[in-house]
């Protein structure tokens, strides 16, 4: 995007040596594991040594080891929000995720130990942060690796979303609304280390995944690609200029896309959407016509508007393809 196509090619280059690595070497069939490895306290800078198991680098505690993580994706997270495609083995990445549901999840709490701190309880259902039911737990492991933080879950909720488990996705979604109804907890406060916790805001990409909805600023794009089976629906978005909603529409032959404004103004050259059965289109900005193309990549199109135009206050775009 910069023009620095030889800093872009070295860190392509990284990129390629990494994804490989951890594929060959940390992916056990199911999912991705800690190697834990000795380092003698000799060969560390003092500076360096902190807490929280370096006291003891030949034989580091509070690890993770063999367990089953489940915020183990949480780069691949960021990575399936910013659209910039799978990071690792796209097969290891579905595995993986299978796995974390197989392994973590809770439909009861009642004869589940957790020593540390208590954010889930008895007949409730959750999503842990690790699971040894493959794996040998460690001697001394991750000490909170027994206890459900609503940061996690939303993650992977919206994980399961990317890769389409919809069903799981929504799933632990609802879980944690259960245990926040507001009567068994607060539902405007999700603790982990303290009251008001900042990594529940994570509850925030599910509506992103669900809604499909990525606006590239650079490109002018506007990606509109929801989630679900549904033709139908209205949601809410918000970009970094602009907010505001858009609904889907399909019947028979068409699907009617409105993006509104009502806030800020968002420029616009191209917008993809999923692709409907009829091969006409139309472009209208208030009613009034638009100059555009059509490119049709497998279940999605493409529509490049001929000129440029700034999506502002009020404003409606209907798109019928």
């Amino acid at each position: 995007m910069l023009g620095d196509d030889s800093s872009a090619q070295s860190y392509h280059e990284l990129f390629e040596k990494g994804r490989t690595w951890v594929d060959s070497n940390l992916f056990n069939g199911e999912y991705y594991v800690q190697k834990v490895r000795s380092i003698p306290k000799s060969d560390i800078a003092p500076a360096t040594v902190g807490d929280m198991g370096a006291d003891h680098p030949e034989q580091p505690e509070f690890q993770l080891g063999d367990g089953c993580l489940a915020d183990q994706l949480i780069g691949q997270y960021l990575a399936d929000i910013a659209d910039l495609g799978p990071l690792v083995n796209p097969e290891h990445i579905r595995k993986t995720l299978q796995s974390i549901r197989k392994y973590n999840y809770r439909k009861s709490l009642a004869s589940h130990d957790s020593v540390q701190r208590i954010y889930a309880l008895n007949d409730e259902p959750a999503l842990l942060i690790c699971d040894y039911g493959k794996g040998t737990r460690p001697k001394i492991p991750f000490p909170y690796y027994a206890e459900a933080w609503t940061g996690i879950e939303y993650l992977v909720a919206t994980q399961f979303l990317y890769a389409g488990m919809m069903q799981d996705g929504l799933r632990t979604i609802e879980d944690v609304r259960f245990r926040f109804d507001g009567e068994r907890r607060n539902p405007w406060d999700e603790p982990e280390c303290g009251h008001h916790y900042a990594r529940a805001m994570s509850s925030w990409s599910t509506l992103v995944a669900f809604t499909g909805f990525h606006y590239h600023g650079a490109d002018k794009l506007l990606s509109l690609r929801p989630h679900t089976e549904q033709r139908s629906m209205t949601a809410f978005w918000s970009a970094g200029s602009a907010w505001g909603s858009f609904s889907i529409a399909g019947s028979g032959t068409q699907n009617r896309t409105e993006i509104s404004v009502v806030e800020g103004s968002l420029p616009l050259e191209s917008i993809r959407l999923r692709s409907g059965p009829r091969q006409q289109s139309a472009v209208q900005l208030d009613g009034e016509k638009l100059q555009h193309s059509i490119t049709r990549e497998g279940a999605l199109i493409q529509v490049r508007l001929h000129d440029a135009l700034v999506l502002s206050e009020g404003k409606k775009l209907t798109i019928v393809a």
